[in-house]
């Protein structure tokens, strides 16, 4: 005799249509900003300095509303083969009909894009990156984090403080004088005593250092005894060497929206 599915049955099928009408939600709260970078980009094509054919290769990195001033915020970078161009940044800061933008976009379509080939691996870029600052060591960097995704994300530990892991990823460099994009291999590394924290490029192919650049933080004690015996970074001031993250001129869209 059948009897009928009791509450606890049905539990199970409850929490998977639960799970899916979550993750389908999250996936279409993306497209929406998707959508918005692309229709931008296609309106002001001459702005941006890029063609109709580059704004399919526009992706959004993070989107989220500012709960305080009801501005959006969207970034977005440009992706080729799953590969991120380096350089390549754009932000959208949207209240109502009012957009705000900062962007530093390639013009793909004028460039030769290089195959996805590596002749290095990660750990030998690695490696080319330590020779260059001259880093002495007797410990090869361990794998903290195997590979993961199609730019072949991987993490590097060199001691016990996570603040030493060398992160790093394949990505397309942007050789503007060449007008090329060839994979290369992106390695972020912090000096062991933390003077310098570098971004380096290295040639997927060659294992040459394509650029390298200091992004640490460039301290300024007004000129006077700096021998405190304090150490307090809140004393003096600051300035970022290198940001490559942050867009530029954040404040004037906040004088944007004013009165908004």
């Amino acid at each position: 005799m059948n009897s009928e599915p009791t509450k606890s049955h049905n539990r199970p099928y409850l929490l998977w249509i639960f799970l899916l009408l979550a993750v389908t939600q999250g996936f279409a709260q993306k497209q929406p900003a998707v959508e918005t970078v692309r229709r931008f980009a296609n309106a002001n094509l001459e702005k941006l300095s890029i063609r109709a054919g580059d704004v399919q290769n526009l992706a959004v990195t993070h989107d989220y509303i500012d709960a305080s001033t009801g501005i959006e915020h969207i970034y977005a970078t440009q992706k080729i083969n799953g590969l991120s161009v380096t350089g390549s940044n754009l932000s959208l800061h949207t209240k109502g009909a009012k957009i705000f933008e900062t962007n530093n976009l390639v013009p793909i379509t004028s460039y030769s894009v290089r195959p996805i080939s590596t002749s290095i691996t990660s750990l030998q870029a690695v490696q080319a990156v330590l020779n260059d600052i001259k880093v002495v060591s007797t410990n090869t960097p361990s794998i903290k984090q195997a590979a993961k995704g199609t730019d072949q994300v991987t993490i590097y530990k060199r001691n016990a403080s996570p603040q030493f892991d060398i992160p790093t990823r394949l990505v397309y460099y942007n050789n503007e004088r060449l007008k090329v994009l060839q994979p290369a291999w992106e390695v972020q590394m912090m000096e062991e005593g933390r003077k310098h924290f570098w971004l380096a490029y290295i040639d997927a192919a060659s294992g040459r250092i394509l650029e390298k650049r200091d992004l640490i933080v460039n301290c300024d004690f007004g000129g006077g005894v700096t021998d405190d015996g304090l150490n307090d970074h809140n004393a003096h001031n600051h300035t970022i060497a290198q940001d490559i993250y942050q867009p530029k001129n954040i404040n004037k869209f906040e004088r944007f929206f004013e009165g908004n």
